[in-house]
């Protein structure tokens, strides 16, 4: 039992080399890892009598004290977005062990990659993830989600017309457009072809916008054969 005890903490570079911290003369030592180099840190104390503490051999070394210092995980997140109205939202982290998702609407998942299905307008704004690694440190990645306004398909009022006559199609409701079947039409993939069936047709167009979002309506072209003509009946007349 030392008298007057004089204490000195050290760091250890190595494992064989060890340094002085300034200011440690005391027999408690706060330390910081805000911020730290990842890995292992070691600490001893020093300690003797005060009037001998300048000289090496009456000083005793406490065993060292080990602290893991383990680094943030590398938290990503990222979206499939925009998404559709109605369509799949895929959310994606990666970096850790363990995710808790937080966002719009109180979603809330401890998938690594949820899937939110039929998503709508309120499923659209900031998700943030916590990532947290098997050591218990954690850190949080934010993602933004938006959406593409639902699309209105219009392929217009259904048609009769007689066989053998032609008939424009004229559908609206976004940039892009494909008709299906294809049989009869002089250009499936514009938003008003010429229609000229043979037999009463169906017409299904798929409306897009920017190559992304879809929505679909049906138009029908009726064929009306049943007309006969009559010129009525015949005569005979004098020369």
């Amino acid at each position: 039992v030392y008298t007057l005890p004089k204490f000195v903490w050290q760091r250890s570079i190595d494992e064989s080399e060890w340094q002085d911290i300034p200011d440690s003369e005391s027999s408690q030592l706060s330390v910081s890892f805000n911020p730290a180099t990842a890995g292992l840190h070691r600490y001893r104390v020093l300690v003797a009598e005060s009037e001998n503490f300048n000289s090496p051999g009456c000083r005793l070394a406490s065993n060292p004290i080990t602290i893991d210092v383990q680094p943030y995980p590398d938290a990503k997140s990222s979206n499939n977005g925009p998404f559709c109205i109605g369509g799949t939202l895929e959310l994606s982290a990666s970096g850790g062990s363990q995710y808790l998702w937080q966002g719009p609407n109180n979603f809330v998942s401890t998938l690594q990659n949820p899937v939110i299905s039929n998503a709508a307008s309120e499923n659209a704004g900031k998700y943030t993830v916590t990532v947290s690694s098997s050591s218990g440190c954690a850190k949080v990645s934010e993602t933004e989600v938006t959406f593409n306004p639902a699309l209105i398909a219009d392929a217009g009022p259904d048609r009769v017309v007689c066989k053998g006559t032609s008939i424009m199609l004229e559908a609206s409701g976004g940039d892009f457009y494909s008709w299906t079947p294809s049989t009869g039409l002089s250009d499936p993939n514009i938003s008003n072809p010429v229609a000229h069936p043979d037999i009463t047709t169906t017409y299904t167009v798929t409306v897009s916008k920017a190559g992304v979002c879809s929505t679909t309506d049906e138009v029908t072209v009726t064929i009306d054969d049943t007309g006969i003509a009559d010129a009525g009946r015949s005569f005979k007349i004098l020369e």
